[in-house]
C-alpha cells in the first residue's frame, strides 16, 4: 500500500505510446459543477421517497442534540459534523481500496491526499470495466442505500442516520457522475487505467 503527497499517480504513465485512448470526460472543475444537483437530486429524491414510505423521517429536523439548547448544540453540532465527516471520507475511499485487486494488501494501492483537500483511493494497474463499476458503486451501496433501506424496512425512527446518508449521497456525486460517464464512454470488454485524474482505456 502506498501513500501520496500532493500529487496524483502514475504520473510517469504514458498512454498513447501503450495503446490506451482517453476516455471523453470533463474536467474535474466542471465534473464537480455537475455531481452536486446530481448529489442533490439523489439526496431529494431519497429523503421524499422515505417521507412517502415511513413516517421515521418525518421528525428529521425534529430533534435536540444531547438535550442542548443553543450555541451549545450548534458547538457540539459542528464538533460531532466534523468528525463524522473525517470519518466517512476516510471510510468511502477505504470502500473504494477494498474493491480494488488484492485490496489493502497489495503494491498496487494506495490513498493520497492534495493539496486542494482530495483525499483519494487510487489503484495504479489495469481494471476491467466491470471491477471499475463495482468500485466505484460500493461507498454509495453501503452507505446510501443500506441505510435507506433499512430506514423503510424497519421504520426506523433515527433522524441522524438520515442526515448521514443523505450527506453520504452529496459525497459520492462525483463516483456517480463518474460511474455514468465510464458506462457510457467506454467499450463493454474494456480494461481502464487513470492517469492523475483522467481515465484510459484498451
Amino acid at each position: 500500500m502506498k501513500f501520496l503527497k500532493n500529487t496524483f499517480p502514475n504520473t510517469d504513465f504514458e498512454p498513447e505510446k501503450e495503446g490506451y485512448t482517453k476516455m471523453k470526460e470533463p474536467s474535474m472543475e466542471t465534473l464537480l459543477l455537475i455531481a452536486y444537483p446530481v448529489g442533490f437530486a439523489a439526496a431529494a429524491v431519497l429523503f421524499f421517497s422515505a417521507q412517502m414510505l415511513t413516517p421515521a423521517s418525518l421528525q428529521l429536523f425534529q430533534f435536540r442534540l444531547f438535550g442542548l439548547h443553543g450555541l451549545w448544540e450548534i458547538a457540539a453540532f459542528l464538533f460531532i459534523f466534523i468528525l463524522f465527516n473525517i470519518f466517512i471520507v476516510i471510510a468511502h475511499e477505504g470502500v473504494h481500496a477494498l474493491c480494488f485487486p488484492e485490496g489493502l494488501r497489495s503494491d498496487h494501492v494506495g490513498f493520497g491526499f492534495h493539496k486542494n483537500g482530495a483525499f483519494f483511493a487510487f489503484y495504479t494497474e489495469d481494471l476491467s470495466k466491470r471491477r471499475m463499476i463495482v468500485t466505484m458503486l460500493m461507498p454509495f451501496i453501503l452507505f446510501t442505500m443500506v441505510p435507506w433501506l433499512l430506514i423503510i424496512l424497519f421504520n426506523l425512527n433515527i433522524p441522524l442516520l438520515m442526515m448521514a446518508l443523505l450527506y453520504h449521497a452529496l459525497l459520492a456525486s462525483g463516483d456517480l457522475v463518474g460511474l455514468f460517464l465510464i458506462i457510457k464512454n467506454t467499450p463493454k470488454s474494456s480494461v481502464l487505467k487513470n492517469k492523475g485524474y483522467y481515465t484510459y482505456y484498451r
